[in-house]
């Protein structure tokens, strides 16, 4: 049985590597489109853009799979897991309180969401350097990300990885699980 890892932003799917190296067997972590690879053509990188990619990819396993979802990717696996027909064996995510329909975004997300403010606050973010506290590296320590880990992650945050995080917030308003539980199987 392969286990899928979905991971969160401003991440790569490098963050599961310490992880993916002490388990003995197979494991893909997936890349979300726009964080550390290209968006493909046409992808509008809304939150349900982001779902039916992973639902497409997990169905191409053509396997069920368990599945590990991490921050932006736990709101996705909840997503694929209670509204698509994929197979899904077991499933585990963190900040699953996010997906309640009640659930309000903290200030920084609702700053990432007015224009213009959003891409300032990334381009600051990604800018800054890597010991600046405002730093994608130095973020990404402070939630516990070894330090070396984090510069590769930090290196992929570039303008196609703030666009991402931004069409994702603002098509998730007033947070993410808005109109997803009227279809939840």
């Amino acid at each position: 049985m392969t286990i899928v890892f979905v991971h969160g932003l401003p991440e790569t799917s490098e963050i599961w590597t310490p992880l993916l190296t002490t388990l003995g067997r197979e494991a893909r972590p997936v890349a979300l489109p726009g964080f550390g690879t290209p968006r493909p053509d046409g992808f509008s990188g809304t939150r349900d853009a982001y779902a039916e990619w992973l639902g497409t990819r997990l169905k191409q396993l053509g396997q069920p799979v368990d599945i590990v979802g991490h921050d932006l990717g736990a709101l996705l696996t909840l997503r694929v897991v209670s509204a698509f027909d994929i197979p899904v064996r077991s499933w585990v995510v963190d900040v699953a309180n996010i997906f309640h329909p009640h659930f309000v975004w903290p200030k920084r997300v609702h700053d990432l969401q007015i224009p213009g403010v959003g891409e300032a606050l990334l381009k600051t973010t990604r800018e800054a350097h890597p010991d600046d506290p405002q730093s994608t590296v130095s973020r990404l320590v402070e939630e516990g990300v070894p330090r070396d880990l984090a510069h590769v992650i930090g290196k992929a945050h570039d303008e196609v990885m703030s666009q991402s995080i931004l069409d994702f917030y603002r098509s998730a308003v007033p947070n993410v699980a808005a109109g997803w539980w009227e279809d939840i199987t």
